[in-house]
């Protein structure tokens, strides 16, 4: 997988498809390779959840965390069940 593949870009995604699209990347990432997730702005509510349905088999790296842009690695430590029932995105 080449570095642009990595990258996850939901900037431009409207709110009510953006979870989806991330845990969907999220569900196809292999144990020890990651994606970077890059937002608008820090997605604090998608950490919560993270570390509350996902803790121990994830890192969160913030690349940028700017007001205007957000770049965040997130690598799979360990094969977790496919996450199917996610928060819903709250505009961030």
């Amino acid at each position: 997988m080449n570095a642009a593949s990595h990258i996850l870009d939901v900037r431009e995604i409207p709110c009510s498809d953006k979870h989806r699209q991330i845990f969907q990347r999220w569900n196809e990432t292999a144990p020890g390779d990651f994606f970077i997730l890059w937002n608008r702005s820090n997605p604090i509510p998608l950490l919560r959840y993270f570390e509350t349905a996902l803790a121990g088999s994830f890192t969160w790296e913030y690349l940028e965390n700017e007001p205007e842009s957000c770049r965040i690695k997130i690598s799979k430590l360990q094969a977790t069940a496919a996450v199917t029932d996610f928060p819903t995105c709250r505009g961030h």
